[in-house]
C-alpha cells in the first residue's frame, strides 16, 4: 500500500499561493507577539500585567465571533481576508511608530491588542474555513497539518529573530517587520483563481444565522466533546506562552535572547509534529488525538520542573509536538463533522472558545504566578488538564476509534 504524499495539498495551485504567502505573515506575527510581551514586561515588570494585557484582546472576541461566522458564510472569504490582513498590517505599523518614537505606553499596547483581537475574531476563522475552499475535504487534514507546520516554522524563526532584534534595536523593529509581512498574503489573495462552486448565503440574517448555527452545534455530540477537550487544554496548559517571559527572566535567567530560543524550541517540536501529522491517513486521527492529550500536559509539567536551560529547551520541543498533535487533530475532526453551510459559524464559535479560554487561562495563570511563581502556576494547570484527559479517555473509549 502506497504511503500518502505528505505534500499532496500543495498540488492545489490556490492553496500553494496561500501556504507560501503565509510563511512571512506568520513569522511577522510571532515577532510581534514576542516584542509585544517583552515591551509590556519591560514597562510594567508584572507577570499579572502580561496576562491582563493579553485578555484585552478577548474583549471584542465574544460579540464579534458570535456574528462573524455568519458573515464568513455570506460573503467572499477571499475578499474578507484581504480586508482583515490589510487592517492588521495598519495596527502593527501604528504600534511600531509609537514604539520607535520612544513615547509608547502600556495603554498604546492595550489599544493595539484590542483592535488586532477584534480583527482577528473574523480573520482567524475565515482563514480556517478558507482552507476547505482551496483543497476540499479529501486533502483537508493534510492542508491543516502543512499550515500548522509553517505556523510552527514561523514560531521557530520569528521568536529567535525577535529576541535578537529586541536585544539589538528594541521592540519597534519587530512591529515594523510584522506590518510588512502581511503584504505577500494580501497580494497572493488577489492572484488566486477560485471556482464559483460556493455561493455565499447573502440572504442569511445575522441573528437568525447565529441561532441556526447554535442549534445545529448543540445536536453534534462528537463536535461538543472535541470542543470540550480544546477548551480545557486552552485554559490550563496553553498559557505557557504568556508566562514565557517570566520563565526566561526570573526562572532560567536567560533574558530576551533566551526567550527567543525558548519560543523557537516550541516551534521546532511543533513543526516536526505537524509534518508527522501530515503523513497520517484516515483511521489514525482518534488514536493520535488520545496520545496527544496525554503527552501535552506531561511535557508542560516537565518544563515546569526544569531549572537548566537545556532541559527546558528539550521539554519545550515535546510541548510543541503535543500542541500540534492536539490542535491539528481537533481542528480536522471538527471540520469533517460539520455541514458545509455551517462551517463558518461553528468554526467561529470553536475559535472563539479556543482564544477565549486561552486568554482567560492566561489571566488566571498570571495571577497565580504573581502569588506563587510561574512554575507552580503552570504546573497546576497541566495537572488539571492531565486529569481531564484521563477522564475523557475513561468515559469515552470510542475516542480512539474516530476516523
Amino acid at each position: 500500500m502506497m504511503r500518502p504524499n505528505p505534500l499532496r495539498s500543495l498540488q492545489h495551485p490556490n492553496f500553494r499561493i496561500f501556504w507560501f504567502a503565509q510563511i512571512l505573515s506568520l513569522t511577522g506575527n510571532w515577532m510581534q507577539q514576542v516584542g509585544q510581551s517583552w515591551l509590556v514586561y519591560r514597562l510594567t515588570g508584572s507577570p499579572l500585567m502580561l496576562g491582563a494585557v493579553n485578555v484585552i484582546a478577548l474583549v471584542p472576541v465574544l460579540p464579534i465571533s458570535l456574528l462573524g461566522g455568519v458573515i464568513i458564510d455570506r460573503v467572499s472569504r477571499r475578499w474578507l481576508l484581504f480586508l482583515t490582513q490589510s487592517a492588521l498590517a495598519l495596527c502593527a505599523l501604528g504600534l511600531a511608530l509609537l514604539t520607535q518614537s520612544g513615547g509608547v505606553q502600556v495603554w498604546h499596547v492595550i489599544v493595539t491588542i484590542f483592535l488586532m483581537g477584534a480583527i482577528g475574531s473574523v480573520d482567524l476563522p475565515a482563514r480556517q474555513t478558507f482552507v476547505v475552499d482551496l483543497v476540499g475535504k479529501d486533502d483537508l487534514m493534510n492542508a491543516i497539518a502543512l499550515t500548522t507546520a509553517i505556523f510552527n516554522l514561523a514560531r521557530v524563526i520569528g521568536p529567535a529573530l525577535a529576541g535578537l532584534l529586541v536585544a539589538w534595536q528594541g521592540e519597534a523593529i519587530c512591529f515594523f517587520l510584522n506590518a510588512l509581512s502581511f503584504v505577500p498574503l494580501a497580494v497572493g489573495l488577489l492572484f488566486m483563481r477560485l471556482p464559483a462552486a460556493r455561493a455565499p448565503a447573502k440572504t442569511l440574517s445575522l441573528t437568525g444565522g447565529f441561532v441556526q448555527g447554535l442549534k445545529y452545534l448543540l445536536g453534534q455530540r462528537v463536535v461538543l466533546i472535541l470542543m470540550s477537550i480544546m477548551a480545557v487544554s486552552s485554559f490550563t496548559v496553553l498559557p505557557y506562552q504568556i508566562l514565557m517571559p517570566v520563565f526566561a527572566r526570573d526562572v532560567l535567567d536567560v533574558g530576551p535572547r533566551g526567550l527567543g530560543f525558548l519560543m523557537a524550541a516550541v516551534g521546532i517540536g511543533a513543526t516536526a509534529g505537524a509534518l508527522f501529522v501530515a503523513n497520517l491517513g484516515a483511521g489514525q486521527r482518534g488514536r493520535f488525538l488520545a496520545a496527544g492529550i496525554i503527552l501535552l500536559p506531561l511535557s508542560v509539567i516537565a518544563f515546569c520542573l526544569s531549572r537548566q536551560f537545556l532541559l527546558a529547551l528539550i521539554s519545550l520541543v515535546v510541548v510543541g509536538a503535543g500542541t500540534t498533535w492536539v490542535q491539528s487533530m481537533l481542528n480536522t475532526l471538527v471540520q469533517l463533522n460539520l455541514r458545509d453551510d455551517m462551517r463558518g459559524r461553528i468554526m467561529s464559535l470553536y475559535l472563539m472558545f479556543s482564544v477565549g479560554m486561552q486568554g482567560a487561562g492566561g489571566l488566571q495563570a498570571s495571577y497565580v504566578a504573581e502569588l506563587a511563581g510561574a512554575p507552580i502556576s503552570l504546573g497546576l494547570g497541566a495537572a488539571v488538564c492531565l486529569i481531564y484527559s484521563l477522564f475523557v479517555l475513561w468515559r469515552l473509549p470510542s475516542l480512539h476509534r474516530l476516523p
